[in-house]
């Protein structure tokens, strides 16, 4: 019989059976010359040698307990190099032993297989942007943290806002559209106290108070006002009475509780996003990854004028909508504000024709008595003339009456009165062993593609759900290397089998 086999008996492969890793070369060369650097002993002209069972050495079993793998060559099979299991060894004599072996498919064909589209369940990607890979992993993220908070704080000062039936003039005024909606009503902004007392008094000392509707708190930067001093009106629509503003918070790219991740999809949702809360038990989740803007997360703010106004929040750019209406929040309860009515002024100021009386800023004076400059004289006169003494009296005591419905204000004097943004992230425990975890075994993929098994620098996963692998290679071999891949698989780029520490990141 022709003496035709080669056999080389290697050391150090870190390859088993459970076909859990193998080795992905580059080129059939590379292959050869990584696994003969291995050889330990090389027999030559050996009989005939058949893919599977065993094979006699000449060498004592002790010399051979460091050999776990062989490669064989058949001189009449195009000298193709065959890769096999050592799974037993067993001493014959004390020059031989027969060594028992299993063909390793996955090498043996490394160069056979015809890897077509298959549905790849998990891979490392060829591509780890943030937002590139959002499919959910289904691993348990453990408790979620606050990492950082920041608030919209330019919607936080405050003006006051009059609404009043006359103009500055006490003139009555002509309705109009605020912010979308008509209202019969003039409206004046100012942040001075003493204006306000000042409209008060204006108002009371020209029979008006009644004009005098509402008082009201809403953000200043949200009012769009003309004119300016200590009163500013605030326009019509048809010069825009509310201002639109931006707010927002940056997105967290950097550390998640201080743990710097290798998979960029740990930057993404649930692991790592922005919560808004109005602080009055309405919060809403915003991914970063759906933000167009790179590193911040924008929102647009608005409100209408009216009392108690509602401010609204959207996020721009965000889902590819540039005012995404859909998932916005609201922050109201703003103060609407009280005042008081001084009952006595205003009843001179509403009967003056009648009285004798006539009303000039804050002093009073009197048809007749003006002579004599005394009060009492004067209110003498009065009562002389009107004989209405009683009447008078009777005003004079009546107390001061309170006007407006005072409400609101709960989060003001907590400080709180404005969209707060928390920037959300798993803890440093969870994201270690999530990392781990998606180095290891890659991305949930669940696409029908040609699966990655080269891209990274020291391995690559890979599992499928009914490959579709091919070649000319026997059945039996071929559809062991399905059952492989169907299984999961590690392609290791190198001498490196288990060493995950290693960086294998893009």
């Amino acid at each position: 019989m022709s003496q035709l086999t080669t056999l080389r008996l290697l050391k150090g492969v870190d390859l088993t059976k459970d076909y859990t890793n193998t080795f992905k070369h580059s080129t059939l060369s590379a292959q050869t010359s990584f696994f003969i650097a291995k050889s330990q002993h090389t027999f030559e002209n050996l009989t005939y040698q058949r893919r599977e069972g065993t094979i006699k050495v000449n060498k004592n079993v002790d010399t051979l307990y460091d050999i776990n793998y062989l490669m064989f060559q058949n001189a009449n099979y195009s000298n193709k190099w065959f890769y096999a299991f050592v799974v037993d060894m067993e001493w014959l004599s004390e020059d031989t032993t027969k060594v028992t072996y299993e063909i390793d498919v996955m090498q043996t064909w490394a160069f056979e297989m015809d890897i077509k589209q298959s549905f790849v369940e998990r891979e490392c990607v060829d591509n780890d942007s943030i937002g590139a890979h959002l499919i959910e992993e289904n691993i348990d993220i453990g408790p979620v943290i606050n990492r950082n908070y920041n608030s919209t704080g330019v919607i936080e000062p405050l003006t006051y806002v009059i609404a009043t039936t006359v103009d500055e003039n006490l003139d009555d005024v002509v309705g109009d559209e605020y912010t979308g909606v008509y209202s019969g009503l003039a409206y004046y902004a100012s942040d001075d106290v003493t204006f306000l007392n000042g409209v008060i008094e204006a108002l009371t000392t020209g029979a008006k108070t009644d004009a005098l509707v509402a008082i009201f708190t809403m953000p200043k930067a949200l009012v769009n006002v003309v004119g300016g001093g200590d009163r500013s009106v605030i326009p019509s629509s048809g010069q825009g009475s509310s201002n639109y503003i931006t707010g927002g918070a940056d997105k967290n790219l950097t550390d998640l509780d201080g743990y710097v991740p290798k998979n960029n999809k740990l930057f993404t949702y649930p692991y790592n996003y922005l919560m808004a809360t109005n602080h009055n038990g309405q919060s809403s989740i915003y991914r970063y990854e759906f933000f167009s803007n790179p590193v911040a997360c924008q929102f647009s703010l608005g409100g209408n004028v009216a009392p108690n106004p509602t401010v609204y929040m959207l996020p721009i750019d965000y889902k590819g909508v540039f005012s995404n209406t859909d998932e916005f929040l609201t922050l109201s309860d703003y103060p609407i504000c009280s005042w008081v009515n001084d009952v006595y002024a205003s009843w001179l100021a509403q009967n003056q024709v009648s009285n004798g009386v006539k009303i000039g800023g804050s002093a009073v004076s009197l048809v007749g008595g003006i002579a004599t400059g005394n009060a009492l004289a004067i209110g003498a006169g009065v009562l002389g003339v009107t004989n209405t003494l009683g009447e008078f009296r009777e005003k004079s005591i009546l107390p001061n009456q309170m006007k407006g419905s005072p409400s609101g204000g709960g989060n003001i004097s907590a400080g709180i009165q404005t969209f707060g943004y928390y920037q959300k992230t798993i803890t440093s425990e969870f994201a270690v062993l999530i990392d781990e975890y998606l180095s290891k075994y890659g991305y949930q993929v669940n696409r029908v593609k040609v699966p990655n098994i080269t891209g990274r620098s020291y391995w690559n996963y890979v599992k499928l759900r009914d490959p579709n692998i091919f070649g000319d290679i026997p059945n039996k071999d071929l559809s062991k290397i399905n059952a492989n891949f169907e299984r999961g698989i590690t392609f290791w780029h190198g001498d490196n089998v288990g060493n995950y520490s290693l960086d294998n990141s893009l």
